[in-house]
């Protein structure tokens, strides 16, 4: 018996004060939880409201955000591109430009002779090029369509007139 009473003492003890203390818990987070469950209804209604609105937004102006949002981004990345230009600039201006001449070299040789003198050249040397590839090309469609027109009237015009004086070698020439 006295073995019982011990084993009840330890238990009252030790696991019965565990139980306690995690029922009070369970308790307070019980309640806590109601607080918060009694909200999510309100909550839900406003995430639904705020879903409907903006799914109107998007079928109506839907189209106007991406084409701003797109140019936006452009723009930020074309900015990215001038600021390299304007801090090129600023640093051949400021920089390189502060002994004057390395900056009149570098305009003279870069800029007036590779630019102006070389360079200029070449691009009207290429856009003839271009110009005449491009019209050879329909030339040369246009002159094999045309060839084949002009065999068969070849051929029309000798069956007209047979073979009797004209042609080669009959001393006539061939009326066109």
């Amino acid at each position: 018996m006295q073995n019982h009473i011990t084993e009840i003492n330890r238990i009252e003890d030790e696991e019965y004060k565990w139980v306690s203390g995690n029922q009070t818990n369970m308790l307070n987070s019980i309640v806590s939880l109601n607080a918060t469950a009694a909200t999510v209804p309100d909550t839900i209604d406003t995430l639904l409201d705020t879903l409907n609105t903006t799914q109107v937004t998007l079928q109506t102006d839907g189209v106007n955000i991406i084409k701003n949002e797109s140019k936006i981004f452009a723009n930020r990345i074309l900015g990215i591109a001038d600021q390299f230009v304007e801090y090129v600039n600023k640093t051949i201006q400021q920089d390189l430009g502060k002994c004057k001449p390395v900056h009149n070299f570098y305009q003279s040789v870069l800029v007036n002779t590779l630019c102006g003198s070389v360079v200029d050249s070449l691009n009207g040397v290429w856009f003839t090029l271009g110009w005449c590839l491009f019209f050879m090309v329909f030339g040369t469609i246009f002159s094999v369509k045309l060839a084949k027109h002009v065999r068969k009237m070849d051929e029309l015009h000798e069956e007209d007139h047979g073979d009797s004086n004209y042609g080669p070698g009959k001393g006539k020439v061939h009326p066109i």
